[in-house]
């Protein structure tokens, strides 16, 4: 392996963790930066006790111009905490500068992808027609709840006794038709009055606690929350009522509005 072929690997390593490594940079340079103050703080206090101690005080000499002397005597042990002060801001900067453009990158990269992929929607409904298509969304959600496996005794406890699978986050819990129908029905009527809604609104509405995730996807007004319900079988052989949505909730759903 040349030179020149580390150098480029490195470099490319160096680039995908940088914000790791300014984040590092920037602990460290707290810590160091604490450590300077503190030693400075200390020479500087014993250089003026020193000073006082001797003489150094000049009579008549008014508290301001004291402050003033002490600050021209003292400024050079400051210098060490002040650089890496500097350099620890500098990092901080860096990192969030760096991970708010690749956050920008991802956005933009997830708004074009969700675009040609609800192109490709269109396009496979008009091409296999509409009871093609609920027949494939049908035999996906039955392929979700197969691949869950042990996770379906992963069951949340509810007042009603029908078994539900949202296929969106992969969980089960006890619910109803009318039930779920109602949160969505709700989570549109708010969605007409206050433009958008987060997932974990919707999720709230069906009993279910937020997932890591909830809270950065949702919708707009211009889509509004539409169901697809089916019939499948857990893969221990329970019936359960699944669903999922037409529309996935997007990102940065609040700042279609702003």
């Amino acid at each position: 392996m040349s030179i020149a072929t580390i150098a480029r690997r490195s470099q490319k390593v160096l680039s995908d963790h940088s914000p790791a490594i300014l984040t590092g940079a920037a602990i460290a340079g707290t810590i160091v930066t604490a450590i300077f103050a503190g030693r400075a703080g200390y020479k500087a206090g014993y250089s003026v006790a020193l000073d006082e101690a001797t003489g150094g005080t000049k009579a008549n000499e008014s508290d301001k111009d004291r402050r003033v002397r002490i600050a021209k005597d003292t400024w050079k042990l400051y210098l060490p905490s002040a650089v890496t002060g500097v350099g620890t801001i500098a990092a901080v900067a860096a990192a969030n500068r760096i991970n708010t453009n690749r956050a920008a990158a991802l956005a933009a990269a997830y708004t074009i992808t969700d675009r040609a992929f609800s192109e490709y929607k269109s396009k496979v409904v008009e091409t296999i027609g509409e009871k093609k298509q609920t027949e494939i969304q049908d035999k996906i959600l039955q392929d979700r709840m197969d691949e869950s496996g042990e996770r379906s005794a992963l069951v949340m406890i509810g007042s009603n006794n029908v078994l539900c699978y949202d296929a969106f986050s992969d969980r089960y819990f006890q619910s109803s038709m009318e039930d779920i129908k109602k949160a969505q029905n709700d989570t549109n009527y708010e969605l007409l009055h206050n433009m958008y809604v987060s997932l974990s609104e919707f999720y709230s509405r069906l009993g279910l606690p937020s997932t890591g995730y909830s809270d950065e996807l949702g919708w707009t007004s211009d889509n509004k929350v539409d169901l697809h319900f089916s019939s499948t079988m857990t893969p221990d052989e329970r019936p359960a009522l699944s669903f999922t949505f037409h529309v996935d909730p997007i990102r940065n759903y609040h700042k279609s509005h702003a």
